[in-house]
């Protein structure tokens, strides 16, 4: 029998969900193996955290860009929009003066999503993701 051909959508959906986990599973843990959000305080374990980005996701360049995806709360990334002047602040002291400035310049670019680019995505962090184990 063959197998079913995902469509688009639910390829970049397994890329979002496989990406996200690595975001939040690759972040730093405490003594206690919890990981703090980048935009506030609080410590969770890496399952309750979310992938926040910095440029929006509907940026596709920047989607699945290290760079600008990070561990949030759910507080900072959905009720607080992305915390935004605390993120910013985070992504200056951990990346340097000059990040925000490129991410907005790769902002601009367009890229139009495709089956591969989500293949790519979806086999490169599953992989990452076996490193980790």
């Amino acid at each position: 029998m063959a197998k079913k051909t995902k469509t688009i959508s639910q390829l970049k959906k397994l890329a979002d969900a496989t990406f996200s986990e690595w975001v939040r599973r690759s972040a730093p843990v405490d003594e206690d193996g919890l990981t703090k959000c980048v935009t506030c305080p609080q410590r969770l374990p890496w399952k309750q955290l979310q992938a926040g980005h910095y440029e929006t996701r509907g940026t596709l360049v920047l989607r699945y860009d290290e760079r600008n995806v990070h561990p949030q709360c759910v507080g900072c990334n959905v009720f607080k929009k992305g915390n935004y002047p605390r993120y910013a602040t985070w992504m200056i002291k951990e990346y340097g003066e000059y990040i925000l400035k490129e991410l907005e310049e790769e902002a601009k670019v367009l890229v139009h999503d495709s089956r591969g680019m989500y293949e790519a995505v979806i086999e490169d962090y599953k992989l990452k993701l076996k490193e980790m184990e």
